[in-house]
Parts: structure tokens; sequence; C-alpha cells
């Protein structure tokens, strides 16, 4: 109100108020101390991050389930603040898979005398070196999408954030399938034929939520997802070859 004050007391010869200066208001505000982040406050932040259904990780977990089109479009078209940003979520989803995994070791481990041990027999997509299996699979996703989706003129940022989504959808699914059937002691290529089933279900179903469910697009989705295993399985295949060739 003083500044209004003074603002109306102003006469015509005289100098005006300086644009840029300082207002007291704005002095106070800036002088005012920033509350640290407590250890209550950092545990809110990750069940915000991790467990609401109403945005973050859970939101979105939930959303590409229920309908992936709409989940990965929220990001692409609006930048939904509900949603998880792709790279996170990949990290995320790397992260539970990694866990589930461990777990599923663990379960495992009392198998039939005829059943390869479980750390060999852990699918044809996730086992030990699931690292860097889900690092090849996001990008030779991408690029398979860039070569069968031109029509759609879709560009490369879109393919990745498309690719980081199903792939780490298809991951964590693949992962609690394998942990389902754990406790079954199924053999290594029943557990091989589940995953790569299940993983090729997802990315297909997701990517055809996403551009259109026509019958060329479903056709497209398939051969996507055929396209992207059979890169990220060779450049797998390539990293042992250099691993042993170094051992």
């Amino acid at each position: 109100m003083a500044e209004v004050a003074r603002r109306s007391q102003w006469k015509p010869g005289a100098p005006g108020p300086r644009m840029g200066a300082a207002s007291p208001v704005g002095d106070a505000m800036n002088d005012s101390p920033v509350a640290k982040v407590s250890l209550a406050g950092l545990a809110r932040q990750v069940r915000d991050e991790l467990f609401s259904l109403d945005r973050g990780f859970g939101w979105t977990l939930a959303t590409l389930y229920r309908d992936p089109g709409e989940a990965i479009r929220a990001y692409v078209d609006r930048r939904d603040a509900r949603a998880t940003p792709p790279v996170r979520y990949a990290v995320l989803a790397l992260a539970i898979t990694a866990l589930s995994m461990a777990l599923f070791r663990l379960l495992g481990r009392e198998r039939a005398p005829d059943t390869p041990p479980t750390d060999d027999a852990l699918l044809v997509l996730v086992g030990r070196p699931e690292l860097v299996l889900v690092l090849a699979l996001i990008p030779a996703l991408a690029l398979a999408l860039l070569a069968l989706f031109r029509r759609e003129r879709i560009e490369p940022g879109e393919a990745g954030v498309v690719a980081s989504y199903a792939v780490a959808q298809a991951i964590m699914t693949l992962a609690f399938t394998a942990l389902l059937l754990a406790p079954f002691q199924l053999t290594t290529p029943v557990y091989a034929g589940a995953g790569t089933a299940t993983f090729c279900t997802y990315v297909i179903y997701a990517i055809a939520r996403y551009f259109g469910a026509r019958w060329s697009t479903w056709l497209r989705a398939v051969l996507a997802s055929a396209l992207a295993i059979v890169l990220a399985g060779s450049l797998m295949l390539a990293s042992r070859l250099l691993i042993e060739a170094a051992q």
C-alpha cells in the first residue's frame, strides 16, 4: 500500500519509480529461511513417488497396464505432471526387476535334480546380464519403431519415450511372472518361453494402443518387438563374447 501511495503522489518532472528497484516485500520473502528437508519429508516424497495412485510411479504403473497409449501420450503430448518421466521410470523398473530376480533365485534354490541351476535359467530376456539387456532393448525397440512407423512421422525422441515405457513395463511384468512361476520348479525352456511370451505380448499391446489398434498397427508392433529382441540379443551375445575373450 505504501508503494501505491507513493506512486499516486508523483508529480510531473519528479523522478518516478526506478524499474528493477528492489521491493521490500520481495526482499522479505527472499530473506526468509528455507526449511531443511527432514527424514519424514523425504519419506513422504518416496511414498508419493512410488505408491501414490494419482501421480508418480504408482499412477504411471497402473495407467500403463490399463491404457498404455493414454499413459505414454500423457507424457509425449502434455508432459503430464502425474506421469513419471520415461528415463526415471526405466531406472525404477530396472531396480524392481533386479530385486524380483534376486527373490526368484532364492525361491528357486530347491529345484528338481534334472533342472539346471536357477542362475542359468533366468529366461532369455532377464538373467545375469539383465542390465545390459534392458539397456539394449530400449534403443533396439526405438530403432524398430523408427523403421516401421515412418508413416506416422514418429520422431526419434518420441520413439525413445515409447520404447522406454514399453520395455520398462514389459520387463517388470516378466519379473512378476517369473516370481509367480518360481514355486513350480519349472525347467529352463519353460521359463524362457513364458518370459519371451510375456515380454512380447505387453510390448505389442503398448505399441498398438499408442499408434491405434488397426490390423496394420498390430502387425508392425509384432515385427517391432521381434526386431528389438533380435537386436538386443545380438548385442548381449556380443558383450558375452567380449567378456569371455577378455578373460
